[in-house]
């Protein structure tokens, strides 16, 4: 017998070891499976909404809006930090120019009611409303108390015009 023959049949002819031909075909159905499954997100996805550009003056005109002044040099204390700080406040509203002889009347007639209000909202305000750059949550509460005392929808617009802090010792 010859040397060639002694080889067994399963080997490859070059003497190395047969391609993996059932390992290599389980990876590609898995690509396969993937691309396909990429695909159908592809086409279930839902398309990004279109924004339609307004032509023209667009805006609907306001209704012309007055500001009142609600608190003017408050001082309202505050102990949330562990000191005592006071803050120097001044107060105003937007409100419709319809009902600014109305809303004079109310804040005339409950002073005594929003000052209390606004010195609970700041004496329970946590150290990080005043960081805030626009004070935005100080301004949400101070509406949402202003709406309770003056009537639903009655105010516009809270603004803080001033808010110093003055440290007591």
């Amino acid at each position: 017998m010859s040397p060639e023959n002694d080889k067994p049949q399963n080997e490859a002819p070059d003497g190395g070891r047969r391609l993996p031909i059932k390992s290599i075909l389980i990876i590609a159905l898995i690509m396969l499976l993937e691309g396909g499954m990429f695909a159908v997100y592809l086409v279930m996805k839902p398309s990004p909404s279109t924004a339609e550009a307004a032509v023209g003056n667009a805006e609907a005109p306001k209704e012309p809006t007055a500001e009142a002044v609600i608190i003017e040099n408050g001082r309202f204390p505050n102990r949330k930090t562990g000191r005592l700080y006071m803050y120097d406040m001044e107060i105003a509203i937007q409100v419709d120019q319809a009902v600014f002889d109305r809303v004079k009347e109310q804040r005339i007639a409950n002073e005594a009611l929003i000052l209390d209000r606004i010195r609970s909202i700041v004496a329970r305000a946590e150290p990080s409303y005043f960081d805030e750059h626009e004070l935005q949550t100080l301004k949400r509460q101070i509406r949402i108390m202003l709406d309770e005392i003056l009537g639903e929808n009655t105010v516009k617009e809270v603004f803080i015009k001033t808010c110093n802090p003055y440290r007591i010792e």
